[in-house]
C-alpha cells in the first residue's frame, strides 16, 4: 500500500497514498502469506480494522496506516512459520494481538508497543521497542533483551500485567508510563532504572524530574529484580508505589527518593544476592517487611536500619528453592543443582500454557526433561519439598533450549519403471521410520524399518500418484508434527 514517487527530490521516495482496506464486521477476514507494506498514508486511509481479522505470515513495515478499533474485536494474528518482524513507525493501536506457535518462534519488534490486549503467550525479540499500552490478560511475555517505556501522548495509558508474566531478559528503562502489576509478575533479569537523564548541560545532578511509576497493591504482586534497581529524581506519588505483595533484589538497590513502601500493609521485601549487596534510600524511604537471606555483615544499608521489620532467614536456607544450571541434548536438556539441607524431595515443573505444571519428583541433584523441540525455549523450575510442604515459589525458574537437531527426514525419491526408491536425511533419535501413504481418507503406515536405515526401494506397483510421507520414531510415538508440509508425491506411469 504505497505510491512511488517519480519526484528524484522525494526524500521518503514516496508520494502520499490514499488507499483503504476496510474492515467493519466481526466475518470480515484477511489473510496476507507473505508482508504488509504501507508508506506514507493519508486523509484516514490504510488498514481501517473496526471489526474482524487480520492474518500475516510474513513481515510488516508499517511506516503509518494501520488502524484497530479496541471497542470491537479486531484482531491481529502473527501466523508465521519462523521470526516475523514487526515495524509499526507511528505506534498504532493494536487492539487484540494473537501469536500462533508462540513457543518456536521470535517476533523481532522495531519502536512502540501498543497492544490493548494480548490473547497468547508472546516471545519478542527487541529492536530498539519502547512498551506504551498493554493488557497482558494472563498471558506470558517474554521480550529477550532491554527495553524501555514510551514518552508520553496520553498519560492513562499504562502497562497491566493483569494476571500474567511479564520477563524481561535485559535491563528495563522504565522513564514514563505506569506498570500495575494487577495480580501479575515482572521478572527483569537485568537492572531496573527509573530516571529520565537531562539533555541540558546545566542540569547540576545529570537528570530531569522522572514520573514513572510501579503499582503493586495485591497481594499476589510479585517483581524479581536480577539486577539492580536505580531510580533518580522521581516527581511526587510515583516511582516504586510498594503496597501489597512482594519484591526480590539480587543486586543493588540505588535509590534518591521513589522508593515508597506502604507501612499499613504486608509489603515484603526480599534481598536475595549470593554476595554483597548496597541498600541506599532516601530520607523518607524505609522498607516495611524485609527479609535477608545472607548474614547482616553481606549488606551496606544507608541509612542503617530501614525498615519497620526485618526477618532473618540467613540461617534458613532451608526455605530456598536451589539455582538450577542445565546441559543441552538431542530433544533433552539435564537439569543439575546442588542439595538443598532438609529437602526431603524435589519437584521438576515447566510452565506451559499460562500455568506451571510438575514434571517429576525425586530426591536426586538432577533430573533429564525429554521430548523438547530443537530450538525452543522452555521455562522450567526446582522446587524444594520441606517439612511435607512445597515451596512452590518459581523465582529461580530459567529458560532451557535443547540442541538444534533434525527432527524430521529430509526425503528425496525417484522412479524406475514401476518402482520408487526413497532416501531420506536422519532424525535425531529415531528409533524406526514408517513410510505412510494417503488412501481413502486416511494416512496408512505401509512399511516400518528399523531406525539406522535411510533408504527403501519399493516392489512393482500399480500406475498413480501416491501422496506420501516419512515419519520417525523418537521416545516411543511417531513424530507426526507439520505433516502438511512434509508430504510428497511419487508418480508411477
Amino acid at each position: 500500500m504505497e505510491n512511488v514517487s517519480d519526484d528524484s527530490s522525494s526524500v521518503d521516495g514516496y508520494d502520499v497514498c490514499y488507499a483503504t482496506l476496510q474492515m467493519t464486521d466481526e466475518s470480515d477476514a484477511v489473510y496476507v502469506y507473505g508482508d504488509i507494506i504501507t508508506h506514507k498514508i493519508v486523509d484516514n486511509g490504510g488498514f481501517n480494522v473496526t471489526n474482524g481479522a487480520v492474518n500475516v505470515s510474513g513481515n510488516i513495515d508499517a511506516d503509518n496506516g494501520i488502524n484497530m478499533n479496541i471497542s470491537n474485536e479486531a484482531t491481529l494474528y502473527l501466523n508465521g512459520d519462523s521470526t516475523q518482524y514487526v515495524r509499526f513507525g507511528d505506534s498504532p493501536i493494536l487492539n487484540r494481538l494473537v501469536a500462533e506457535r508462540p513457543l518456536e518462534r521470535e517476533i523481532v519488534w522495531t519502536g512502540d508497543l501498543y497492544v490493548n490486549k494480548l490473547y497468547s503467550d508472546i516471545i519478542i525479540r527487541p529492536d530498539h521497542l519502547n512498551l506504551k499500552k498493554l493488557d497482558l490478560n494472563k498471558c506470558c511475555m517474554t521480550i529477550n533483551g532491554s527495553c524501555g517505556m514510551a514518552e508520553y501522548d496520553n498519560s492513562d495509558y499504562t502497562v497491566n500485567l493483569d494476571g500474567g508474566f511479564l520477563t524481561i531478559n535485559g535491563d528495563f528503562l522504565h522513564r514514563y508510563r505506569t506498570v500495575i502489576c494487577n495480580e501479575g509478575t515482572l521478572i527483569v533479569n537485568g537492572n531496573y532504572i527509573m530516571e529520565n537523564v537531562s539533555d541540558d548541560p546545566a542540569c547540576e545532578d545529570g537528570y530531569d524530574v522522572c514520573s514513572a511509576k510501579l503499582s503493586s497493591s495485591n497481594d499476589n504482586d510479585k517483581v524479581y529484580i536480577y539486577g539492580d534497581i536505580i531510580t533518580h529524581k522521581i516527581a511526587s506519588s510515583c516511582g516504586f508505589k510498594l503496597v501489597k505483595g512482594y519484591l526480590t533484589v539480587t543486586g543493588n538497590i540505588d535509590s534518591e527518593d521513589g522508593l515508597n513502601i506502604s507501612s499499613s500493609y504486608k509489603h515484603t521485601t526480599f534481598l536475595d544476592g549470593e554476595g554483597k549487596q548496597f541498600i541506599k534510600l532516601g530520607e523518607k524511604s524505609k522498607f516495611n517487611i524485609l527479609v535477608i537471606r545472607q548474614p547482616m555483615s553481606n549488606y551496606s544499608f544507608e541509612p542503617k536500619e530501614c525498615w519497620k521489620k526485618l526477618i532473618d532467614e540467613s540461617d534458613s536456607h532451608a526455605v530456598e528453592n536451589p539455582t538450577v544450571s542445565y546441559e543441552k541434548g538431542t530433544g533433552s536438556v539435564k537439569l543439575t543443582w546442588k542439595a538443598v539441607p532438609g529437602a526431603e524431595k524435589y519437584g521438576i515443573a515447566m510452565y506451559a500454557n499460562g500455568k506451571w505444571r510438575m514434571l517429576g519428583q525425586g530426591s536426586g541433584t538432577s533430573y533429564v526433561v525429554n521430548d523438547l523441540k530443537a530450538g525452543v525455549d522452555y521455562r522450567v523450575a526446582v522446587v524444594t519439598k520441606i517439612n511435607g510442604e512445597w515451596n512452590l515459589d518459581y523465582s529461580k525458574a530459567i529458560t532451557v533450549t535443547p540442541k538444534a537437531g533434525n527432527r524430521y527426514p529430509v526425503v528425496t525419491s525417484e522412479v524406475s519403471g514401476r518402482q520408487f526408491r526413497l532416501n531420506w536425511t536422519a532424525a535425531d533419535g529415531a528409533e524406526k521410520y514408517g513410510i505412510a501413504v494417503y488412501q481413502s481418507g486416511k494416512w496408512q503406515v505401509k512399511v516400518q524399518l528399523k531406525g539406522d536405515v535411510t533408504s527403501y526401494t519399493s516392489p512393482k506397483m500399480n500406475r498413480g500418484e501416491y501422496q506420501m510421507i516419512v515419519c520417525a520414531k523418537v521416545n516411543g510415538a511417531w513424530d507426526t508434527g507439520d505433516i502438511k508440509n512434509r508430504t510428497f508425491i511419487v508418480t508411477i506411469k
